[in-house]
């Protein structure tokens, strides 16, 4: 699929092996009918991405106000705006009693650690959590922290020093 993104000043433009590993994942399993979760938007490539591959809402956030504005560019830039939405802030932001079928999160692995419990309060039962941004080096500490919180390791690739996990919550 096509992705006409401009990044300006926030992350996200397919290059860094992160990303690279979350498009990846995008392309080799559906997410058709899904409602996603973007959490840590950038510029918007993770959600875009979703939303062309079928997705039947994608829900995006960024703490990062140029993030939010950046992404919404690109929701126009890609002409997907129907069942999108963008906003600046935290989990805050998600409405009440919003589940997904699928939780993308491409963000440091010290926000992951301080937010995967409420990565769990957020899937619907049997969803699926897909995470990078994490160090390689840091394997056993995230294989712990997912048992700890009950998620089931489905998948594990890595580029470069760089690691993606696929879960599903149990």
């Amino acid at each position: 699929i096509e992705l006409i993104i401009d990044p300006k000043m926030s992350f996200g433009t397919g290059s860094h092996a992160t990303t690279s590993l979350m498009l990846d994942f995008l392309d080799r399993h559906s997410v058709e009918g899904f409602d996603v979760l973007d959490a840590g938007t950038g510029t918007g490539i993770l959600a875009i991405a979703a939303k062309k591959m079928g997705a039947q809402s994608v829900f995006a956030f960024d703490i990062d106000p140029w993030s939010e504005e950046n992404a919404l560019e690109n929701v126009e830039r890609n002409e997907i705006s129907d069942g999108m939405e963008v906003f600046c802030g935290g989990f805050e932001v998600i409405p009440e009693n919003r589940t997904f079928d699928l939780i993308l999160a491409n963000i440091d692995s010290g926000v992951i650690k301080s937010v995967i419990p409420l990565f769990k309060s957020y899937l619907k039962p049997d969803a699926e959590l897909v995470l990078s941004g994490l160090l390689t080096a840091e394997l056993d500490e995230f294989l712990r922290l997912f048992e700890l919180h009950q998620f089931k390791l489905i998948e594990h690739k890595t580029e470069k020093e760089w690691s993606l996990f696929h879960l599903v919550s149990s």
